[in-house]
């Protein structure tokens, strides 16, 4: 009897304890390809994300490709229109939104409580 208590409460604290991940949002990590190459230009706008791949270009976000990391705040896309070699780029930055660094904190407070598209 004692043993399966025992048993009991270490499956609880080992699958149950962990309760602030279970408060997080998943969410991709990723840059365009072509941004890792100007990275060391970006480092004072944006954390290193997980991986520089080509389906972070995509519309349709794969797990099976890109890298999820766990977010306390909301997932951000940014895309980043660029003139590279005079040609038209979109790169695209996704991550958690303390990724972008010197964010405004009471301005995202605000679109928070906001309903509705922000062009409206």
């Amino acid at each position: 009897m004692a043993a399966d208590v025992l048993q009991l409460f270490a499956y609880l604290l080992t699958n149950v304890s962990d309760y602030k991940t279970a408060l997080r949002l998943p969410c991709y990590s990723c840059m365009s390809p072509y941004l890792e190459d100007h990275y060391p230009y970006l480092s004072h706008l944006y954390r290193k994300p997980l991986s520089f791949d080509a389906h972070c270009d995509r519309s349709n976000l794969d797990r099976s490709y890109l890298f999820v990391k766990n977010c306390s705040d909301m997932c951000v896309t940014l895309r980043i229109n660029d003139i590279v070699g005079g040609r038209r780029r979109y790169g695209y930055v996704r991550g958690c939104l303390s990724d972008i660094h010197g964010y405004n904190h009471s301005l995202i407070r605000a679109l928070a409580d906001n309903t509705g598209c922000l062009g409206e």
